[in-house]
């Protein structure tokens, strides 16, 4: 009952955000399923666990469950993420049901391509909020959330919701009481940089001279297109290509560097709208003819509403690479002319 009410009124959690999409049951690998998962229109993410006061999970293992699921998702690709979301959303797409979820005023404003860099810097970082939700909290969890608060890094914040219930023929009357959510909001989130597209390509040297060369040519022609590159935002620096595709810049191609190394990602879903089909299926059998692409590209959706990641090195450094990823932008780009 806790779990419903939950996931059909996410107002009752604290530091959730407006508008923000919630499921049940989300498969964490590896780990099991978390209770409820949900993930705002800025692309924060809650995970919420739930128990009866009565059992005795509250006690502790709980704690360690909720982790357990955080730990899961920290470091998974946007991709990997959205396509559990959407094994539960009935094949919709996570940026698809937040953008649906919105006001008409709001969904204007709204940058899906921004709301996934989102969601991936937070999957990267395990910046999450977590939520032990309760009919009945013990004394001991009480004191175990301000704890936790207070000793752990800014990216986690953890709070216990206590939920009162009582139903007396056709009135129900619940209310939610929070414990944590000043401890959890005295700590301070490690600053989102804005980077510099020069910044990029000196972060990009730690990566190897090949690692440079292939993400130059990429750039150079990409420039010579007419794109226009822009850093992007975030813990760790990243680089976008945008093409004037339908007369709207779309953010075709995306760099990033992370402490596991460079990767370059066609933004497949970005564009889906925009060019023909039949474009999109020779761009990804171009790239493919890159030895090592092909399996990465078994997670590319049907209808191409996904962008796989690639990594720079090995896959992208061996020869005649960047020439298959330039022809296959070319494809992109002569369709999109047409």
């Amino acid at each position: 009952m806790l779990k419903v009410m939950l996931r059909d009124s996410p107002q009752l959690l604290a530091l959730c955000s407006e508008g923000s999409v919630f499921v049940d049951e989300l498969t964490v690998p590896m780990v099991g399923s978390v209770d409820l998962a949900g993930v705002g229109p800025k692309g924060d993410i809650t995970l919420v666990e739930c128990k009866l006061g009565s059992n005795p999970e509250i006690r502790r293992s709980i704690i360690g469950q909720i982790f357990a699921y955080a730990a899961g998702f920290w470091k998974m690709t946007y991709e990997d993420f959205d396509r559990l979301f959407s094994a539960r959303l009935k094949s919709v797409s996570l940026a698809e049901a937040v953008r649906r979820g919105l006001s008409e005023s709001d969904a204007g404003d709204w940058q899906s391509e921004q709301f996934r860099l989102n969601v991936g810097d937070n999957l990267a970082a395990g910046r999450f909020t977590l939520v032990i939700a309760v009919d009945r909290i013990t004394d001991e969890l009480k004191r175990i959330v301000p704890y936790v608060n207070t000793h752990t890094v800014s990216e986690v914040r953890f709070l216990a919701l206590e939920i009162g219930y009582v139903k007396d023929a056709d009135v129900e009357i619940i209310w939610p009481v929070t414990y944590g959510q000043e401890s959890a909001e005295a700590k301070q989130p490690a600053q989102r940089r804005t980077w510099a597209v020069n910044a990029y390509f000196e972060k990009l040297r730690e990566g190897g001279e090949a690692v440079e060369q292939f993400v130059h040519a990429i750039a150079d022609f990409s420039q010579q297109q007419g794109a226009v590159l822009e850093a992007g935002s975030g813990l760790d620096p990243s680089l976008n290509a945008r093409f004037q595709f339908g007369g709207q810049p779309k953010a075709v191609w995306s760099s990033y560097f992370q402490s596991t190394g460079a990767s370059f990602d066609l933004n497949f879903e970005y564009i889906a709208d925009i060019v023909p089909h039949q474009a999109l299926q020779e761009c990804r059998e171009i790239l493919c003819s890159i030895d090592g692409v092909g399996q990465r590209y078994a997670k590319l959706r049907p209808d191409f509403r996904s962008r796989p990641s690639l990594p720079i090195s090995p896959v992208l450094i061996q020869p005649g690479a960047a020439e298959a990823v330039t022809r296959a932008l070319s494809a992109l780009l002569t369709a999109s002319s047409g």
